[in-house]
């Protein structure tokens, strides 16, 4: 499987951590051959030689020059893996993924809106206290580019044989408040409501399980109720359960943003919507 290694842009000397690393390997049969390290530029610069130690066994670094843009370095990158028929992009930065409002960055979030191949985003603050875990939480709404976006990671997916845990968080339907006001409404619906809904979303999860099954994975699936903050109940299941990576297809709020993990993500152009 051919990986575009995309090197932070603001940072040329960045010095990832070896986790990073190790993550890559996961995904890929041969560094030397299976992945490209690439830098975007906006300015012609002598690139450097050579990779952090760690990354040794990758390919020589390829310099890619772009105009001002965000979208125009989006856009380089996305034609050259288009040309290097690249199945996956995997975005390094020395940063933590935090960024204002939940988002990933500018020059992220021209990739994953615009790429129609998922993305795997690294920072040198993933998780590095269980670096041999293979446990991989999979955020889900049970929509049909979800189910897309499932298919697509199990396929890509090079562990052996991890445990998956479909999650998926039930929130008020539709109700435009937030706050104090978000938690008391919470309240007003009776149980029975809470858990019907349950029963409805553990049913629409079985495909996924059933085909993660016949990927010969191990899967499970946790729905949690009447969630308020949903990154807040994704970090508490994350911590919970002790996940080495995350995935998901893209949605508006990006509550994987929240968390400091490995991030999988399948932009609407990778599922076609």
């Amino acid at each position: 499987m051919k990986v575009i290694l995309a090197v932070d842009t603001y940072d040329m000397n960045t010095q990832l951590h070896p986790s990073v690393y190790e993550e890559l390997k996961k995904w890929c049969g041969n560094l030397k051959t299976d992945v490209q390290p690439v830098y975007v530029s906006r300015r012609a610069i002598e690139p450097q030689q050579t990779l952090p130690p760690a990354f040794q066994e990758f390919a020589p670094l390829k310099m890619l020059f772009s105009g001002k843009s965000r979208r125009q370095e989006a856009d380089i990158l996305l034609e050259y893996a288009e040309e290097q028929k690249a199945s996956v992009l995997v975005l390094l930065s020395k940063g933590n993924p935090k960024h204002e409002k939940g988002r990933f960055g500018s020059f992220a979030e021209a990739i994953i809106l615009r790429s129609d191949k998922p993305i795997l985003f690294l920072t040198d603050s993933s998780n590095r206290q269980n670096p041999s875990a293979n446990k991989v939480l999979f955020f889900t709404d049970y929509s049909e580019s979800s189910f897309q976006a499932f298919s697509i990671f199990l396929d890509q997916m090079k562990s052996t044989l991890p445990e998956i845990l479909l999650f998926h968080a039930l929130t008020l339907p539709s109700l435009a408040v937030a706050g104090s006001i978000y938690a008391q409404a919470l309240n007003l619906l009776p149980q029975s409501y809470w858990e019907t809904e349950e029963k409805k979303a553990y049913a629409k999860g079985e495909r996924f399980l059933e085909m993660a099954r016949m990927h010969k994975y191990v899967a499970k699936q946790i729905v949690m109720s009447k969630v308020q903050s949903v990154p807040d109940a994704l970090v508490k299941v994350v911590k919970q359960e002790g996940i080495s990576l995350i995935a998901a297809m893209v949605v508006n709020e990006h509550p994987t943003t929240h968390l400091e993990n490995p991030i999988w993500i399948c932009g609407p152009r990778a599922v076609g919507s």
